[in-house]
């Protein structure tokens, strides 16, 4: 699909049940952050929404409201994106590599504002794009 697209990477949770940095855990020898980075590769830009530094070569954006959680850091990637379709997903989402980004594309259009997977009527706010 021919769109200009931004992915961000929400990354800016304190992992407090988790234990430890989830961007950083390492999953299969590479760090959960540079896997969800690597599904993102088709974006036109990709950046980072989080409240510390990471090693990885894009822009890193700090939360525009420190401690509003995940909507916090939908508001600063949709805020920060250059382009009109945002991919938006959390740090710990290691399985949404491109053909996934590129089946959501698919499902925009112009009258759409988001396009968010379902499972079990659950609504999966993470790993959608936004209009």
């Amino acid at each position: 699909m021919g769109v200009e697209w931004s992915g961000a990477v929400l990354a800016g949770g304190r992992s407090r049940r988790f234990g430890q940095d989830k961007a950083c855990f390492c999953y299969r020898g590479r760090p959960l952050l540079q896997w969800v980075l690597e599904g993102l590769e088709q974006a036109s830009e990709r950046f980072v929404v989080a409240n510390r530094p990471y090693r990885v070569r894009v822009p890193i954006y700090p939360d525009l409201h420190p401690g509003g959680d995940a909507l916090s850091g939908l508001h600063t990637a949709l805020a920060r994106a250059h382009f009109e379709w945002v991919a938006v997903v959390a740090c710990d989402q290691p399985f949404l590599q491109q053909d996934y980004w590129r089946f959501m594309l698919e499902q925009t259009r112009p009258e759409v504002l988001a396009v968010v997977a379902a499972s079990q009527e659950r609504l999966e706010p993470l790993g959608a794009l936004y209009h």
